[in-house]
């Protein structure tokens, strides 16, 4: 049972923090100048949480196996080339 809570705490996290940080930039509307000065360094920050959480338990997100919370950070990640961030600077 706790193994599913922290899946489904990592699952959240995807959802609401990295979803919705960068999927909001998606957002025709929004001017350029936001998404750099304010969404990206929002995005760049919960990266640098991601990079170090995933250091410290050298697996995966939620544990030792892959989850959907892989999947779906994998998916959000991906999004990342299209606003020109280079992921590789987060090893992890």
């Amino acid at each position: 049972a706790k193994n599913r809570y922290n899946v489904l705490k990592w699952l959240n996290y995807v959802a609401t923090e990295m979803h919705k940080g960068i999927g909001i930039m998606f957002h025709p509307t929004i001017p350029e100048d936001i998404k750099t000065s304010i969404f990206l360094p929002a995005v760049r920050a919960k990266l640098d949480y991601l990079d170090k959480h995933l250091a410290e338990t050298k697996a995966f997100i939620a544990g030792e196996n892959f989850t959907i919370a892989d999947a779906y950070l994998f998916t959000t990640l991906t999004w990342l080339p299209h606003f020109k961030v280079d992921i590789s600077q987060w090893p992890n």
